[in-house]
């Protein structure tokens, strides 16, 4: 399932592009959860359910800006993303954000290892959430 929330700026209307972001997470509820953080943002979301998905549309896709992945995943899990997407010469530039459940610092130095620009651990607040953005943006 591939879903898109487009919040503002269209094509052509002569203001900048959009920040697009893909979101990667397979439980449904943590998707509404970050979807209602960001809705009144200036970034276009794009979401999937799994890193198989992520992987893919990514591969498609090259407009993204900003990566957000879930670490427990069924299928390929955010690790295994996250690997994937660094070792691909199209995704590898991609700031990747980790959204998670697992509060430990050996989790944490791992994704950071693996290259997360970011590791939020939930629940997060919208404002948290943006800040990661727009420092993964302003880092490119």
């Amino acid at each position: 399932m591939n879903e898109i929330v487009n919040t503002q700026n269209q094509p052509g209307d002569g203001k900048p592009s959009k920040i697009r972001i893909l979101v990667a997470d397979d439980e449904k509820f943590a998707r509404k959860i970050i979807r209602q953080l960001l809705v009144e943002t200036k970034y276009e979301i794009s979401f999937v359910e799994s890193g198989e998905e992520a992987i893919t549309t990514l591969q498609n896709d090259v407009g993204f800006d900003v990566v957000i992945l879930d670490l427990l995943m069924a299928g390929i899990d955010g690790y295994e993303t996250l690997i994937c997407l660094k070792q691909e010469k199209l995704t590898s530039h991609l700031p990747v954000i980790i959204i998670t459940a697992l509060n430990d610092d050996e989790e944490k130095e791992k994704a950071i290892s693996l290259g997360a620009a970011v590791y939020l651990i939930k629940p997060i607040q919208a404002q948290q959430l943006i800040n990661a953005i727009d420092i993964c943006i302003q880092a490119e």
